[in-house]
């Protein structure tokens, strides 16, 4: 199993290649969108690409067949939602290796998630990181979008631990 986490489409070309790579991979896709504005446009029936529908045509244009590509959740907003609907994926879905696509200052997070909510079962994880992604590790304090994206996911952290030491999932 391979599932992309919503967010940059370089990830996606990442993904088709693991898909590529691992021919009998089913691949998932995130619908993480963000809730304010696509619902607004949604609702008044205004068509707009969807982040998902994107995603799907860029992994089948890459060479990804169309019956490989999944689609879990609706209007997901965090790491933890995209993870606690996997969990609910894998009870009628059962796998027991998966592959997770992210950014590289994501990677930690989205590891520590999925395992805390996967603990309990024989689900091997991999978190990869998207190639593509320009952050730096090196030099993320010199770029204001890479210095942002570390301090959140500084938060971020911090936040996630806390919740699942003192909440059960």
């Amino acid at each position: 199993m391979i599932l992309n986490l919503s967010g940059d489409f370089g990830r996606v070309v990442y993904t088709a290649e693991l898909a590529h790579r691992y021919p009998k991979a089913q691949i998932l896709i995130t619908w993480a969108e963000i809730p304010f504005n696509s619902k607004i446009l949604e609702e008044a029936g205004v068509e707009f690409p969807l982040n998902k529908d994107v995603m799907r045509k860029l992994l089948i244009v890459k060479g990804v067949e169309d019956h490989r590509i999944g689609v879990i959740g609706k209007w997901l907003t965090s790491t933890l939602e995209e993870a606690l609907t996997l969990q609910k994926y894998w009870q009628s879905n059962s796998f027991n290796k998966l592959l997770v696509v992210t950014s590289p200052v994501h990677s930690r997070r989205a590891k520590f998630t999925f395992q805390e909510i996967f603990k309990d079962t024989d689900v091997e994880i991999s978190v990869l990181s998207d190639p593509y992604d320009p952050f730096n590790p090196g030099k993320w304090w010199k770029d204001e979008g890479s210095l942002l994206n570390v301090v959140s996911e500084g938060l971020k952290i911090l936040l996630y631990r806390y919740k699942f030491v003192t909440e059960n999932f």
